[in-house]
């Protein structure tokens, strides 16, 4: 007690105008007038908390007894009356604080002793509040109505009013409120209801009240809360008070106005709460709020809406909470609890169309619909569904409810539908396991009301409600046919990688697939949009190509037919939409979202899809070909026509599939065309109107080259799938470098479009980003290709090679235009390439690589080494041609065959190198080994000496390199040979020259093939191709297998790892093995000598060429040719 005593002292010694239970500082002229905060010298009068810690701790003092602790008692009670006579926050702090010391005093001593000085406090201070209430009745009778108000009290009246809704043990006494509370409580709100901003119990105590008056009052002071309730404020003015209303309603109730009071009052203040007062004041009562709710949701009372109204927002605050309170209970079971109740059917059959719906009992019992729904985990949300939909969209369309309250419940049901479908669909990326299974429920919901969806946009507009169930149907089919695509692109994913599909969750749905199809009437443009939105996901998907014996070869032969079967819908989707008016189409291409899907049919590998998107937009555009059709939305739709291209470019580049990518070339070679033509391009002849047409047009070139990255990196990975022939493939690649160098050399096309027209919308001050450098921001693209691009250096294929060095030199020639440097992955292989590097072996003449190595050095600023061999091969180019006379004597002086050496040479199985110093990849060695043994050899003789002679003129008109001259270190910078090299085709006449040259061969050689096969079979009749016992070469009775003068099996890409030529793997995964050409004759005459002989009498005998003969005069003419060209 004597320290008790002390602090008394303390606080009686500080400052006469500090606040012990608040930081004021002197007197306000009202409760809600500012106090000044101050500072004190002492410990307690600068920190507030101490200061109540203190004044609590005396507080303990009325529990002695004795004189000496009646003078402190006294002494201690005129200082709390001091301090609660001055201002409303020491009113609330001090009950807060006596509040935390009962708790405290419990938990430490004995009830009984607890008790006994709860009781003293109460005596003091309802002996100080009654008192001051007494005073305000007295005042206010005086004064006549309408000038009552709390303004006409003293501070001391309006306090002592003030502190009687703190006292939470004077509100409990009905008795002092009916004596003391209750007349000057209503006398002050005569005019005006009494305003509070602090959380005081008797807001609380109030909402639960039987009185209308008090009930009343504290609704709108809850109302007109603002600030949300701190955890102090909680456990002070609501915790008890709510604690002690729940515990009346538990169990099995009786008095259903108890019910309507409480959850009146408990949706009130659960609307003040935050997420933290919910998890952890709310949860932390005694009785469990959530399935209190949920059980009182049975009873026919008025407080049927305030219990959903509480539920609704538990579950917008704390949906996890909620849930976790609900363990085993389903979403189902609260489903179900809810519409059981008598109480929600009345409500449907009383709805008027005249109610304010906002304020209406029929938006009260559908408003919390969404919070449930949204409150729900992936797994549970298609179940959740189905059964609401079965309550809105099947039982309440009964006849008994009125049309109003039907149309409502339908809209609140395909709402539902639509919110679980677009909720599935909310991840840009692939389904997940969870995700696939609810996504096959909720399309079965779909497919169960299909029919009733898919008419309602098509009914006439009417009543908005109508018009909503209309939209909301719209997005019901466009989120279920995206579910279709996006099912189906997931389990390509899956498969490959190799990942199990789960059984026996199939999502495709033909019953959506048929409506949609059969409600696709000419003028129906609505669900036309509606459909191509939805089927745009199935952009970028192809079908399997299956082997027997592979994994999951059964789950790729289901997803092949259900992809067929999609795009056979969407094909007839298509055909539907092309029986529209022209007017109707034209609506659908001038929208983004309808536009991708119509231009993205042109990229399909499906040829009947394709047809089908072709055939629509010669529709759109009235043209009879496909490039005019073209060109005509690029004139008409130039922003929402280029848009789709890139869009479908970039789903096409994101999946990484191939099958798409021919057409994508096609396609992008004739939009290239007709924006860049030389004569008529688009943008040659028309400026750009807009700056969203700019962007349109550059978004179009950043996904050109993002296509073209993709094939140059998976090509290689295709090649292994084999998704193609080797010739396929090969065309391919050759397709995807045209395209490149062509959309290259349309680079300053683009710039130049760009630029004109942000010059001009810059001038205007239309235009942003002034200081962007347009030809810069163009060039980024192809750059950050480059490293992928130049890995095809390495194929063996002359075209593409000569491509790839043409592309690769003009890109670095840009790049050194604009300032720019290429980054450091292309630069480093460019480097390898240049010195032979181990990983970058090429079959680069040794002109190409000073060109690239000329190109590159302008570009970096600094020499680049390149190997010696190449350096000294550029050097002395012309001096190969003057040993060429030679080399060819010294060959052709045999005239007869060494058959023991040429059996040395010829291994069973080995394949003769083949050296590239010639067109066809035969080496000088094997062209005279051949012409010596031709019957036609001195002719070739007289012919290649001429040709010599002519070489040797040539190179006597030029200068020709110092003999004595030392290499240099950089080749690119010395003049080139002074002999004509080989150089590859450089434009397109070239290009189409060479390959009509190519086809005539070809021709030619089929012919020749074909007429001795043709002779061959003629002789094969009559037994042993014409032949007699032991005639024909020699050779065979000599057992001389011969050598093998075919070309040697060669790959595309010429391998990394070693020096040699064999055949590389990355080319033979890309257009597969080679095998050794055999002359057409020389396989029929093996092939008839396979055949056993047949027993026959004298026959005739028939003279005839050996087919080996006929193979050395073939080889004669190729060297001719070759001859020629040289």
């Amino acid at each position: 007690m004597v320290e008790i005593v002390a602090k008394l002292h303390e606080l009686t010694n500080l400052p006469p105008e500090l606040h012990w239970f608040c930081n004021a500082y002197g007197t306000p002229i009202s409760p809600t007038q500012g106090l000044n905060r101050v500072k004190s010298e002492h410990p307690i009068g600068e920190d507030l908390y101490l200061r109540q810690q203190q004044v609590c701790e005396c507080l303990t003092l009325f529990g002695f007894d004795g004189e000496d602790a009646e003078r402190c008692q006294k002494e201690l009670e005129v200082g709390i009356n001091a301090q609660l006579a001055r201002c409303d926050h020491c009113v609330v702090g001090y009950y807060k604080s006596r509040k935390k010391l009962v708790e405290q005093l419990r938990n430490d001593h004995d009830e009984d002793e607890v008790a006994g000085l709860v009781k003293i406090l109460d005596k003091k201070d309802f002996a100080r509040i009654t008192r001051g209430l007494d005073m305000a009745t007295r005042k206010l009778k005086a004064t006549g109505p309408s000038d009552r108000s709390k303004n006409i009290l003293d501070l001391s009246s309006q306090l002592s009013l003030f502190e009687a809704l703190c006292c939470e043990d004077l509100l409990a006494d009905e008795t002092l409120l009916r004596q003391h509370f209750q007349e000057p409580f209503k006398l002050v709100q005569t005019n005006r209801k009494l305003k509070i901003l602090h959380y005081v119990p008797a807001a609380t105590v109030f909402l639960f009240d039987k009185d209308l008056d008090r009930r009343s009052w504290a609704t709108h002071v809850w109302e007109k809360y603002k600030n949300v309730p701190t955890v102090e404020d909680f456990d002070f003015a609501i915790r008890d008070t709510l604690l002690r209303n729940m515990q009346s309603a538990f169990g099995v109730v009786t008095d259903l106005t108890l019910l309507e009071r409480l959850w009146h009052g408990v949706s009130l203040i659960i609307n003040k709460l935050d997420k933290n007062l919910v998890t952890h004041s709310l949860r932390a009562l005694d009785i469990d709020i959530y399935k209190l709710a949920l059980e009182h949701l049975q009873y026919d009372t008025e407080g049927f809406l305030s219990v959903l109204q509480a539920i609704q927002k538990l579950l917008e605050l704390a949906p996890a909470d909620f849930w976790d309170a609900m363990g085993a209970i389903s979403p189902t079971t609260v489903i179900e609890q809810v519409f059981n109740n008598p109480r929600y059917d009345r409500i449907i059959e009383e709805a008027k169309e005249s109610d304010d719906y906002d304020t209406s009992a029929l938006n009260t019992v559908h408003s919390w619909i969404k919070s449930f729904m949204a409150s729900l985990k992936t797994d549970h949300q298609a179940r959740a569904c189905r059964s609401l939909d079965f309550q809105l969209l099947d039982r309440l369309q009964a006849d008994r409810f009125p049309p109003y309250a039907r149309l409502e419940c339908k809209r609140i049901g395909l709402a539902t539908l639509a919110w679980t479908l677009t909720n599935c669909n909310k991840d840009s990326g692939t389904l997940t396991h969870t995700g696939r299974i609810v996504t096959a429920e909720t399309l079965s919901i779909a497919s169960d009301y299909i029919r009733d969806i898919i008419g309602i946009p098509s009914l006439p507009a009417g009543h908005k409600i109508q018009e909503s169930c209309g939209e909301t149907c719209l997005k019901i089919i466009k989120a279920a046919l995206a579910l279709e695509c996006k099912s189906l692109r997931t389990d390509q994913d899956a498969l490959k990688h190799n990942q199990e599909l789960p059984d026996g969750f199939s999502s495709y749905s033909p019953a959506i697939w048929d409506a949609v199809v059969q409600h696709l009437d000419r003028g129906n443009v609505t669900v036309a949009r509606a459909a191509l939105v939805g089927i745009n996901d199935l952009t970028g998907l192809e079908k399997f190509k299956i082997n027997a014996d592979e994994t999951y070869s059964k789950e790729k032969s289901g997803f092949n037919l259900k992809f067929g079967r999609l795009t056979h819908l969407v094909c007839q989707i298509l055909e539907r939409i092309n029986d529209f008016d022209p007017a109707d189409l034209d609506k659908l291409f001038r929208h983004s979202d309808t536009a991708t899907a119509l231009v993205a049919s042109l990229f399909s590998p499906d040829p009947t899809l394709y047809e089908a998107g072709v055939n629509l937009i010669k529709s759109i555009s009235a043209e009879s070909a496909r490039r005019e059709a073209i060109g005509h939305l690029l004139q008409v739709f130039f922003e929402t026509t280029l848009n789709a291209f890139s869009w479908a470019i970039r789903r096409i580049a994101r999946n990484k599939t191939y099958a798409s990518c021919p057409r994508m070339l096609k396609t992008s070679a004739n939009v290239l065309d007709i924006l860049c033509d030389s004569q008529n391009g688009l943008l040659r002849n028309r400026p750009l109107s807009s700056l969203p047409e700019i962007e349109a047009l550059e978004n179009f070139w950043k996904y050109q080259w993002e296509g073209l990255r993709v094939i140059y990196e998976t090509t290689e990975d295709w090649g292994r799938e084999k998704v193609a022939d080797s010739n396929g493939l090969k065309e391919f690649c050759r397709d995807t470098m045209q395209l490149s160098e062509r959309l290259f050399d349309q680079y300053s096309v683009f710039a130049n479009a760009i630029e004109t027209t942000t010059r001009f919308k810059q001038e205007d001050g239309i235009a942003e980003d002034q200081g962007k450098n347009v030809a810069k921001e163009l060039l980024l693209h192809p750059a950050k290709i480059m490293e992928a691009m130049v890995k095809w250096l390495r194929l063996r294929d002359e075209f593409l090679v000569k491509a790839s060095v043409e592309l690769t030199k003009k890109v670095l020639g840009r790049l050194t235009e604009q300032g720019m440097t290429i980054a450091e992955g292309p630069c480093k292989f460019l480097e390898q390439v240049l010195k032979n590097g181990p990983q970058a072996k090429t079959k680069l003449q040794p002109q190409e690589k000073a060109e690239i190595a000329r190109a590159l050095e302008e570009n970096l600023g600094h020499t680049i080494a390149v190997a010696e061999r190449d350096r000294e091969q550029s050097d002395t180019l012309s001096d190969r041609y003057q040993k060429l006379p030679q080399a060819t004597k010294k060959i052709t002086k045999a005239t007869t065959i060494d058959l023991d050496a040429w059996r040395s040479k010829a291994k069973p199985g080995d394949v003769i190198e083949v050296s590239d110093d010639d067109d066809f990849g035969d080496s000088d060695t094997l062209d005279q080994e051949l012409l010596s043994i031709s019957r036609s050899s001195d002719l070739m003789k007289e012919m290649e000496a001429a040709t010599v002679a002519t070489a040797a003129t040539a190179a006597k008109s030029k200068p020709v390199m110092p003999q004595d001259r030392k290499p240099s270190t950089h080749p690119v910078r010395q003049p080139k040979p002074t002999q004509p090299v080989k150089t590859g085709i450089q434009s397109d006449a070239d290009r189409a020259l060479f390959r009509e040259k190519r086809e005539k061969e070809r021709e030619a050689k089929k012919k020749r093939d074909a007429e001795t096969l043709a002779l061959v079979k003629k002789k094969a009749s009559i037994g042993m191709s014409g032949q007699i016992l032991g005639e024909g070469s020699a050779l065979g009775s000599l057992g001389v297998k011969g050598k093998d003068h075919a070309p040697k099996t060669s790959s595309m890409m010429v391998s990394s790892g070693s020096e040699s030529d064999s055949e590389d793997s990355l080319d033979e995964q890309l257009f597969g093995p080679k095998a050794a050409k055999v002359p057409d004759a020389l396989r029929e005459y093996n092939a008839n000598r396979a055949m056993p002989a047949k027993v026959r009498g004298p026959v005739k005998k028939h003279v005839r060429r050996d087919p080996l003969k006929t193979c050395v005069l073939d080889w004669h003419q190729t060297s001719r040719l070759f001859i020629r060209r040289s």
